[in-house]
């Protein structure tokens, strides 16, 4: 992670190419809690990974992986290092076909219309 101090501030950021980022922030009126607001962290698709490096960085789970309904996926709770309470999230599962099947499909329909557009036009000719 990137830190960086600004002032009475230390910042250490998430890295992110590309999406959401966020940052952890330490400084004056910066108080870990328990009972505070609760951020969930993306998981990915990998929740029980994620999860079990909770204890090897000195945190504890308080809530292990917890299915939400299958439109949402799961969830977990742990508390970190610092005594701060964290979520973990991870999507609902996949299924269907793959993102490149189904641009395939729209592109096919998209090249039907399209001929039946052309011979459309061709007929109003004759």
């Amino acid at each position: 992670m990137e830190i960086s101090i600004n002032g009475e501030f230390a910042m250490a950021y998430f890295p992110a190419d590309e999406g959401v980022g966020g940052a952890l922030i330490a400084g004056p009126g910066c108080y870990p809690s328990d009972v505070g607001s609760l951020i969930y962290l993306n998981a990915g698709n990998d929740l029980e990974g994620v999860l079990g490096r909770v204890e090897l960085a000195g945190g504890r789970v308080i809530m292990a992986k917890t299915h939400i309904n299958d439109a949402s996926g799961n969830f977990a709770l742990f508390i970190d290092s610092e005594g701060n309470r964290l979520a973990l999230h991870e999507g609902p599962a996949r299924s269907g076909p793959a993102p490149k099947a189904a641009k395939t499909k729209v592109k096919a329909v998209k090249k039907a219309t399209a001929s039946h557009a052309v011979k459309k036009v061709a007929k109003k000719k004759r």
